[in-house]
């Protein structure tokens, strides 16, 4: 594959991750009291440790895309 067709496929996946993120978040936000309350321990860990692997997941490839690129400044 390589250049432009991997740039657009990062460039595709990044959107899918951030769309699914914010779709969590946005569905988190709207929850209504009721529904906070069924988010007990059992049931919120596990989704907050998958968030929590996907944060790290998409810290990684970030540094990777920067060392690809020969990125060497400040990195968030």
């Amino acid at each position: 594959m390589g250049g432009e067709t991997c740039k657009l496929k990062i460039i595709l996946d990044s959107g899918g991750a951030a769309g699914y993120a914010g779709a969590v978040r946005d569905a988190t936000l709207s929850m209504s009291t009721e529904d906070a309350a069924k988010l007990t321990d059992d049931i919120a860990y596990p989704i907050i440790k998958e968030l929590i692997k996907a944060e790290h997941a998409l810290e990684k490839a970030h540094n990777m895309l920067l060392d690809a690129v020969g990125y060497d400044g400040p990195r968030p």
